[in-house]
């Protein structure tokens, strides 16, 4: 199966080192499924245009140096093959979540991290799993997936460097409603 990712990109890097299409970031307690000393992890989206709103929907609007990381990279969207016998936890299948004790599928896309890491947790104790999937919080179209074992997964030829014209940015923009504005600069990052 196909997956995207969005990341700040530096073409001289090694798949694995920071800037590659591969680097697990050190680990953080933002994660949606993040559970530091366990495990480290990665998300991607099964969607290009859902890789880019996990991303940066947070902004109400996106400015061409909204995709300039702090760092300076730009950042890219990779492309990558996921093994289709590698395990991963659906969320949206209600037997499985009952099976972990989950009986509202809100507390599956709730922005409460607490939540989120408790169910990531107990999927990664039944080590029956490499990740879990989800709906997108952005879109229920979009399927979300937070790996923490990578080795079912290749990274798939040269990342493409965004920008306010991309079209995968141009979709984003259109299915969770932001506007795009080509000039350097933003004002008012946050939504508000």
């Amino acid at each position: 199966m196909k997956l995207y990712r969005v990341f700040p990109y530096d073409a001289s890097a090694a798949d694995t080192d920071p800037g590659g299409a591969l680097y697990v970031p050190r680990p953080s307690e933002l994660g949606r499924i993040a559970n530091v000393g366990l495990y480290r992890e990665l998300y991607f989206s099964a969607q290009p245009d859902a890789a880019i709103a996990e991303v940066f929907g947070f902004l109400y609007a996106w400015y061409g140096a909204d995709f300039i990381h702090a760092n300076g990279s730009p950042y890219a969207l990779a492309s990558y093959e996921l093994d289709d016998t590698i395990p991963i936890f659906d969320l949206d299948d209600t037997a499985l979540l009952s099976s972990i004790g989950i009986r509202q599928p809100s507390s599956v896309v709730t922005r409460q991290r607490a939540t989120t890491q408790a169910w990531a947790k107990t999927i990664f104790d039944l080590g029956s799993y490499a990740g879990a999937k989800w709906w997108s919080y952005y879109s229920p179209e979009w399927t979300a997936y937070g790996l923490w074992d990578f080795s079912g997964v290749r990274h798939l030829g040269r990342p493409d460097v965004l920008s306010t014209s991309h079209p995968a940015v141009s979709a984003a923009a259109a299915t969770i409603v932001r506007q795009i504005h080509p000039r350097a600069t933003s004002r008012g990052r946050r939504k508000p």
